[in-house]
C-alpha cells in the first residue's frame, strides 16, 4: 500500500509540474512541443531567422538532441502528426554557429557531443565561412547537413520547451486571440467604456499595445463575438486610421499597412469616405462586422486593444 501511495504521489507531482506554455503540448518524454510549421519548402537562410525568433519568444529552442533516447523521442513526436508521419521529414535541429569558435553548438550553448549513428556527419566545418545546418531525417533515423541557401528541401520546424510548475499567464487580464493565424497568438481585450478613438488608443498604449489590427475574417469575427459577449452591440473602435489625415490612405496605428486591396480589409462600400472622418470603427451588431470611418474625437465607443504576448 505504501509503495502504491508513493507511485501515485510521484505521478501527481509530475502532473503538477507539467505545465506547458500556451500553444505547446506535453509530449511523451516530458517535453513541451509546439509545431511551428510541419511542412514548408524554402532556404534555411530565410526560414531559420523566422523560426528561431518564434521559438525565442516562448523561451524555447528548435529541437536539441543529446542522446539516442532524445532522437527516438523526436522521431516519435514527428510520427504523431498525421500530416507528415508518412513523409520523408527533415526536422531542423537547434544548432547555432558560435562566432568565436566558428563551430556549431546547441542553442543552449552546450557542445555537440552526440551525433546520431552511423555518425558519418562531419560537423567540423567553419560555420561562419560555410553556412550550413543540420537536420534529422526521421524517416531514415540519421542526420544530414544542408547548405543554408539550398532550396531543394522541405522542412519541419518544432519548438522545444521545458515544462514548468509555475502558472504561465502571458496575457494578464487580456485574452489570447485563439482565432489569429499568427504563430505568436496576440493578446486581446474589449473595453466597454465609451471613449473617443484618440483616448482609446492612449489607453491601449498604456497597456503596452494599440487599438487592434485585424488581419483576417477569423480575427474580425472573434472580435465581434467577444464584443457581443460583453453586451457591446453598437460598435467598437479599431486601429485603422487615415494617415496622413486627408490623404485618403489608411493604415494601422501600430505601423502595419497600408490597408488596401493587397491585404485583408472589411471596409464596406462606400467607407471609408474620403475627406470625412479619419478613424476606424467596427459595427458589432452584424455578423459581417463591417468597418466604417468615425470621427476621431467626437465618436465615443467601446474599443478593442491588442498586444503581443510577453
Amino acid at each position: 500500500m505504501l509503495r502504491l501511495l508513493s507511485v501515485l504521489a510521484a505521478v501527481l507531482s509530475l502532473a503538477v509540474a507539467s505545465k506547458c506554455p500556451p500553444f505547446y503540448d506535453l509530449k511523451d518524454g516530458g517535453k513541451c512541443i509546439r509545431a511551428l510549421n510541419l511542412w514548408v519548402k524554402g532556404s534555411l537562410d530565410t526560414l531559420l531567422p523566422q523560426m528561431n525568433d518564434q521559438c525565442g519568444k516562448d523561451k524555447a529552442t528548435l529541437p536539441i538532441i543529446k542522446s539516442a533516447q532524445d532522437q527516438k523521442m523526436f522521431n516519435d513526436i514527428v510520427a504523431s502528426y498525421p500530416d507528415i508521419k508518412d513523409k520523408s521529414v527533415f526536422l531542423v535541429l537547434g544548432m547555432v554557429c558560435n562566432p568565436s569558435t566558428h563551430r556549431l553548438e546547441w542553442a543552449d550553448h552546450s557542445a555537440i557531443n552526440y551525433i546520431q549513428p552511423p555518425g558519418n556527419v562531419n560537423l567540423n566545418f567553419d560555420c561562419v565561412a560555410d553556412a550550413k545546418h543540420v537536420v534529422s531525417r526521421t524517416w531514415f533515423n540519421d542526420w544530414f547537413v544542408v547548405d543554408d541557401d539550398a532550396t531543394l528541401y522541405t522542412y519541419t520546424f518544432l519548438c522545444e520547451a521545458s515544462p514548468s510548475d509555475e502558472d504561465i499567464d502571458e496575457c494578464g487580464d487580456y485574452d489570447v486571440m485563439s482565432a489569429s493565424k499568427d504563430w505568436d497568438k496576440p493578446c486581446i481585450k474589449i473595453f466597454t467604456d465609451a471613449l473617443s478613438w484618440r483616448d482609446a488608443e492612449a489607453k491601449c498604449e498604456r497597456d503596452g499595445g494599440s487599438l487592434s489590427t485585424i488581419n483576417s475574417d477569423e480575427e474580425n469575427s472573434y472580435i465581434r463575438r467577444s464584443a457581443n459577449g460583453l453586451g457591446v452591440v453598437g460598435g467598437v473602435h479599431i486601429g485603422a486610421h487615415e494617415s496622413p489625415v486627408g490623404s485618403g490612405k489608411w493604415s494601422w496605428i501600430d505601423g502595419n499597412g497600408p490597408i488596401d486591396k493587397s491585404v485583408y480589409s472589411n471596409f464596406v462600400n462606400p467607407f471609408p469616405i474620403s475627406g470625412r472622418w479619419s478613424c476606424g470603427g467596427m459595427y458589432t451588431d452584424s455578423t459581417a462586422a463591417p468597418w466604417i470611418d468615425v470621427d476621431c474625437d467626437s465618436a465615443k465607443l467601446p474599443f478593442v486593444c491588442r498586444k503581443q504576448r510577453k
